[in-house]
């Protein structure tokens, strides 16, 4: 088999057990180039298409909320009562999300991780343990 094979296969099986889905929770972890903005700084994606973002500019942080839709490569987020903007997307082999969009002739990509996953028996876990420490 060709190597070119084995990496497209390997693609292949890496889509089909993560779904190609985009839906979670994600964090921005870089920027390219490094010094970069890129206001994003955290974004929610459920399964029915709705988003929540967090953004900081300037030292203002705000949210948005809206709707979403990923095809094609491309990473489309209206805003409720905006237009779509679109972000270049790939969902990487290793798990991660790049999104890219050029302003003002400049290309800028962020790279996003999924959050870690909190569930509510931990969280309960965590509250009978700070309980029972007491002295």
């Amino acid at each position: 088999m060709t190597k070119t094979m084995t990496t497209i296969i390997a693609g292949l099986a890496v889509s089909v057990a993560t779904g190609c889905s985009v839906s979670g929770s994600w964090k921005r972890v870089a920027t390219d180039p490094p010094q970069a903005m890129f206001p994003l700084e955290s974004l929610d994606l459920d399964d029915n298409h709705n988003y929540t973002a967090r953004w900081k500019h300037k030292g203002r942080k705000f949210g948005s909320t809206g709707t979403y839709q990923y095809r094609h490569g491309t990473l489309s987020i209206a805003e409720s009562g905006r237009a779509a903007r679109d972000y270049d997307a790939r969902l990487r082999l290793d798990g991660k999300l790049e999104l890219t969009y050029t302003i003002n002739g400049n290309t800028i990509t962020a790279l996003l991780e999924r959050k870690p996953q909190h569930h509510e028996n931990q969280k309960q876990d965590t509250k009978s343990k700070e309980k029972n420490t007491h002295p």
